[in-house]
């Protein structure tokens, strides 16, 4: 004998937010449009993300590109302070990476920023798609991606 679930009446104006699981037989709230385009923009720049790691990676196992700083040089100065070990090896601290993108270790980190970058173009999309509607929603945010920037731009800096 079938299993019969039992519907119950939703006033369609008043709860137009709730949906009906007729398997579970009761109500839950319906996923945001923000919530999907999020969703939607993790999943593909994730694997995005991740296909331009792997090439990255392969272009500097495979010494197709120079590095930077050489794996083996790398290694040596492994367990010095981080002051010593730029002053050492030669490279930038912060965002002087960038001037390096031919190399290959620069690009490694361009793919990790490439997935890095997904949270906030997301927050961002949200944010404006749901300006409408969920104007709290929004402002939180927007104020989350404030804080990132400021975390990014390094003008926050420890005393150590």
């Amino acid at each position: 004998m079938p299993v019969v679930h039992r519907r119950r009446a939703i006033d369609p104006e008043r709860n137009r937010h709730l949906v009906m699981n007729t398997a579970a037989g009761h109500c839950s709230s319906a996923p945001l449009p923000g919530k999907r385009t999020y969703a939607s923009i993790l999943e593909k720049g994730t694997r995005t993300g991740a296909a331009a790691l792997a090439a990255a990676g392969l272009v500097f196992f495979l010494g197709i590109l120079p590095p930077r700083v050489s794996p083996a040089s790398c290694a040596a100065h492994w367990s010095l302070p981080v002051s010593e070990y730029t002053a050492t090896v030669g490279v930038r601290t912060g965002w002087g990476w960038l001037a390096d993108l031919p190399a290959s270790d620069s690009l490694c980190m361009a793919a990790i920023v490439l997935l890095v970058l997904l949270t906030p173009a997301g927050y961002a999309l949200i944010a404006f798609t749901c300006w409408k509607k969920e104007r709290v929603f929004s402002v939180i945010a927007l104020a989350e991606i404030a804080v990132m920037l400021l975390a990014a731009s390094g003008l926050l800096k420890s005393a150590h």
